[in-house]
């Protein structure tokens, strides 16, 4: 251990020797501090920029925003049997659009509800379960016929479905992580897979409308179409204790990026929305509870004893403060959702947090190094010591002499 960070403090030594002994040369030394200066006014400039824009002119109407028509135009919104789905159902429905909402339970109170909202004509309930390819593909067949008929094009499809278990890793068996990631990630997947022909086909007759009517910019965004996914922020940032679903999140927000890249040659908008933790039905005390008990029964033996029964009840209460620190007010993220679908030039990225403290804490989180980042991970999950690490303190060092 000393003589590898004697290593490597000496190989950083050395290139921070180099490094001051170029700031003797003005030329170099003015270049670089130019740079880097200019460079820090940017990124300081976008981030305020960003702050005013989102926080005080998009919701007083300072400046005009331009807003997406939504004449003959429709929505598919997965996971709509509770929270921001069928918030945002209801939204884009009383903005113009016709919303195809995706519940699990088409018989749930939450369906029901869309059933009777506004305009009978204007909410089509579809049942369809992200990790069935069949019930998918019948999915596409409704939006498909009933778009024909209306004369109308898919022109936003919103992959919010998603569930979320909180164990440790050892926790459970390993179809935690499986199922967390064929809903939240692999079922996206598979939703965007089997609804891009009709996204694709919207973007080609937007396309052609632009040209036709002879417009000097045409910019693909404008088209319109697009694509948005509902991440997290657990996505970017691994949480001790919620692991699985990180991992979920994480590869949604790597298949977004990369979905991007490649479907913008077609004029569509891939964007994600990275909430952090809010109140809603994914966080329920009582289903995470009962989940992880669940997981706990189901562990191997040799794990509940390596950890015990006093970790595991730490961990209960660790979970209880995190479920304690979502926020109330899920609004902030539907009215985010809503931006994504109706504004007519989006971002790439939406983050919604509690302040701007937040916000700029986790942006801070960025820049740090890995093992700071570990470091404080592991402070902030300080939840006891594994009964095995306990019973090996209080044992005498067999090694040592008398």
């Amino acid at each position: 251990m000393l003589i590898t960070l004697a290593s490597y403090s000496a190989v950083y030594g050395g290139c921070f020797l180099f490094l001051y002994v170029l700031t003797y040369f003005k030329f170099i030394y003015g270049f670089v501090s130019s740079t880097l200066l200019l460079g820090f006014i940017a990124y300081l400039s976008h981030s305020i920029a960003n702050l005013i824009w989102e926080r005080y002119i998009r919701k007083s109407n300072l400046l005009p925003i331009e807003k997406v028509n939504p004449k003959n135009r429709s929505v598919l919104i997965t996971g709509c049997d509770t929270g921001f789905g069928n918030k945002l159902a209801c939204r884009l429905v009383d903005y113009g659009f016709t919303v195809f909402a995706a519940c699990l339970n088409e018989n749930s109170p939450g369906a029901k509800q869309l059933k009777n909202y506004g305009k009978s004509n204007k909410v089509f309930i579809i049942k369809m379960d992200v990790t069935k390819q069949d019930e998918v593909d019948q999915a596409v067949e409704i939006v498909s016929t009933k778009i024909q008929q209306n004369n109308s094009q898919l022109f936003a499809l919103v992959n919010n479905a998603g569930i979320m278990v909180s164990t440790e890793i050892e926790f459970g068996p390993v179809s935690l992580f499986e199922n967390q990631l064929n809903v939240n990630c692999i079922g996206s997947i598979r939703v965007t897979k089997a609804f891009l022909p009709l996204l694709r086909k919207a973007s080609l007759i937007n396309q052609k409308i632009v040209k036709k009517s002879n417009q000097k910019y045409s910019d693909l965004n404008e088209n319109g179409v697009r694509i948005v996914n509902v991440c997290s922020l657990a996505g970017r940032f691994a949480i001790p204790g919620i692991v699985s679903y990180c991992v979920s999140k994480a590869s949604l927000v790597s298949f977004s990026d990369g979905l991007r890249r490649e479907v913008s040659k077609w004029g569509i908008n891939v964007v994600t929305i990275e909430p952090h933790l809010f109140r809603t039905n994914l966080v329920n005390s009582e289903n995470q509870h009962s989940a992880l008990d669940n997981a706990w029964k189901n562990s191997l033996k040799e794990v509940q004893e390596s950890y015990g029964e006093s970790y595991f009840e730490g961990y209960k209460r660790y979970l209880d403060k995190m479920i304690d620190s979502a926020r109330g007010s899920v609004e902030d993220v539907v009215d985010t959702m809503v931006v994504a679908v109706t504004d007519k030039f989006v971002a790439r990225s939406y983050r919604v947090v509690k302040n701007d403290l937040e916000n700029l804490r986790l942006g801070i989180y960025r820049f740090i190094p890995e093992r700071a980042l570990d470091l404080i991970g592991y402070l902030l999950y300080d939840i006891g010591k594994p009964a095995a690490l306990i019973i090996q303190s209080t044992q005498p060092d067999s090694t040592s002499s008398e």
